[in-house]
């Protein structure tokens, strides 16, 4: 599963679930497979750790649902408030420090998300970028694949939006994409 950073009275995932995490879940409960993913049989290995992606609000729902019965703890999919706190987090500690424009500083650098600058033209590993998490260490919070926090919207932008300007991070889509999938957070324990 996804490592969990603190953050007050809940814990987001440090990465967005994988096609491995979501694997898991199809396999327990006899969920649609996304439709980038072979039929049936074993998940390919050169997609395992890629974020997963073509699935639907109410599919990340299902799977914070089966995450709650199976780990007995509260999952929800991380709505954009807890998304904008990830990504904005101030420095902890005694003296809180300001927000942040991005999750690691106030001047782009392309090399630190996977985004249209950056060159990339796909997808990558949910826990690729390290250098660019954010203060709680969430990673992939700008590009890679959007994600889902709400029913009608996704966040983040994905690698084909140009994360340097910030009025791409939040748009409204109702369908699943190519490039949206999703985060989770769950009860702090």
């Amino acid at each position: 599963g996804a490592d969990l950073t603190l953050r007050g009275a809940f814990e987001i995932a440090r990465t967005m679930v994988s096609n491995r995490e979501y694997f898991a879940f199809v396999a327990a409960t006899g969920t649609g497979r996304p439709r980038h993913w072979p039929a049936d049989g074993p998940l390919p290995d050169q997609i395992a750790d890629l974020p997963v992606v073509w699935v639907r609000y109410h599919d990340a729902m299902a799977f914070c649902a089966w995450k709650t019965q199976a780990t007995g703890i509260a999952h929800n999919v991380a709505n954009q408030t807890f998304w904008r706190i990830a990504l904005h987090a101030p420095a902890p500690g005694p003296e809180v420090g300001p927000s942040l424009t991005y999750p690691w500083g106030d001047t782009f650098a392309p090399h630190l998300c996977n985004s249209r600058e950056g060159g990339v033209g796909d997808l990558l590993a949910v826990d690729t970028c390290p250098l660019g998490a954010s203060r709680i260490v969430a990673l992939n919070l700008l590009g890679n694949a959007a994600e889902w926090v709400a029913e009608d919207r996704v966040a983040g932008g994905s690698w084909r939006d140009p994360a340097m300007d910030p009025a791409v991070w939040v748009r409204n889509t109702t369908v699943a994409q190519g490039d949206v999938g999703f985060r989770y957070v769950r009860a702090a324990a």
